[in-house]
């Protein structure tokens, strides 16, 4: 029964957090609080130094919370010898040169997003809370100029600075830009032939490479448009690669390798997962296990089949199946156990940057019925 009261009072669902009775106690509580929190599960060198490391960012989140409001000092900094891990340094001496100070951005990172989207809650005038260290940020727009003179530029950037307080300069030139219907989206090519679309990082190398190829088939035809003839004619030209990488998809005519999402080890293979049971596998017994990632499952099947030991570093090719795990190495399927419905999501998560750009919509593309998403909820336009 006590673990259970400790459970509600200090979990967030499965994350653990701060209790909401120390979030919203007095201020002499809230410093005892973080005074016991720092003595059991922080640490001190022998100069001082306070520091405490969290994995849940909902601790890290409430501990700031409360650090700001006991009006005390703090730096952050991600761990680089254990991952996802918060080091929150508590700032004594603004003079300490051992530690970066608050208002101090040491590095900034850029990371690559599954699904291509990222959301936020903003304010009227677009500002949001950048995670973990109260970072304030504002969406930035841009202004596009069609053909504009010298002349109409040094006006524009000149109204901007007089009124607005805003410096511009010009980024990028285009030789040909479509904007999406359906969110602020928009693609445009570069006069070197270059494809550029709005918040594109380049797709990551785990995707199988029959999707990367389409990917990067599709920026070529599009790099090629010089006017809006040759755009029409280079929308067809995508619905064809779309649909022959479908067609030979559902014949089962791409080579499983080309198939494969290909992913790293970081670790020990017995360091993932949760022991659950045992079961039996082809006439074998096999631990089960909870909380594994797709290209580990592959991997142990790799190992209870004797086909190779694995260790950390090595890189782990497998196939989306319909049946048992969902997954299975390369070395151990066959074409005709593939999900193609996983494989086309795949594509059309993929794919969707560029199409969202052109108004295409993968399955309309491909005839299948198609759902409202959620941007067309916020971003399309009423019916007059």
């Amino acid at each position: 029964m006590l673990v259970d009261y400790f459970r509600l009072m200090c979990y967030r669902g499965s994350n653990k957090a701060i209790p909401q009775c120390i979030l919203n106690a007095n201020i002499e509580a809230k410093r005892a609080f973080i005074e016991g929190l720092m003595a059991g599960d922080g640490s001190m060198d022998e100069n001082g130094l306070v520091t405490f490391d969290q994995i849940h960012k909902t601790v890290s989140a409430g501990v700031i919370a409360l650090l700001e409001e006991l009006e005390m000092e703090y730096s952050l900094h991600l761990r680089e010898d254990k991952t996802n891990v918060c080091r929150i340094s508590i700032i004594k001496d603004k003079a300490d040169k051992r530690i970066k100070q608050a208002d101090v951005i040491k590095k900034i990172e850029t990371f690559e997003i599954d699904n291509n989207y990222v959301y936020d809650l903003e304010t009227e005038n677009h500002h949001f809370c950048g995670g973990l260290g109260n970072v304030l940020l504002h969406n930035t727009d841009s202004l596009f100029l069609k053909n504009p003179s010298t002349t109409s530029i040094d006006e524009v950037a000149a109204w901007a600075r007089t009124n607005l307080g805003v410096d511009l300069e010009i980024d990028k030139q285009y030789r040909y830009v479509v904007f999406s219907d359906l969110k602020k989206n928009y693609l445009g090519v570069l006069a070197d032939g270059t494809v550029d679309v709005k918040g594109l990082t380049g797709k990551k190398s785990h995707t199988p490479p029959f999707i990367r190829k389409a990917f990067y088939d599709i920026l070529a035809i599009l790099g090629k448009v010089d006017s809006e003839k040759d755009f029409e004619s280079a929308r067809e030209s995508i619905k064809n690669v779309i649909l022959e990488n479908a067609k030979n998809l559902e014949a089962h005519r791409i080579p499983l390798d080309d198939l494969s999402f290909n992913v790293t080890i970081n670790k020990s293979l017995n360091t993932y997962g949760k022991k659950t049971g045992v079961k039996a596998l082809d006439g074998k017994s096999t631990d089960t296990y909870k909380g594994l990632p797709q290209h580990i499952k592959a991997a142990k099947m790799l190992v209870d089949a004797n086909k190779r030991e694995i260790r950390a570093g090595d890189v782990i090719s497998y196939i989306k199946i319909k049946t048992g795990d969902g997954v299975k190495p390369v070395e151990l399927a066959k074409p005709e156990e593939i999900d193609i419905e996983k494989y086309l999501e795949t594509m059309e998560a993929t794919l969707d940057q560029v199409l969202s750009a052109l108004n295409f919509d993968f399955k309309a593309v491909l005839g299948k019925p198609r759902q409202q998403s959620l941007d067309e909820l916020f971003w399309s336009k009423p019916a007059s």
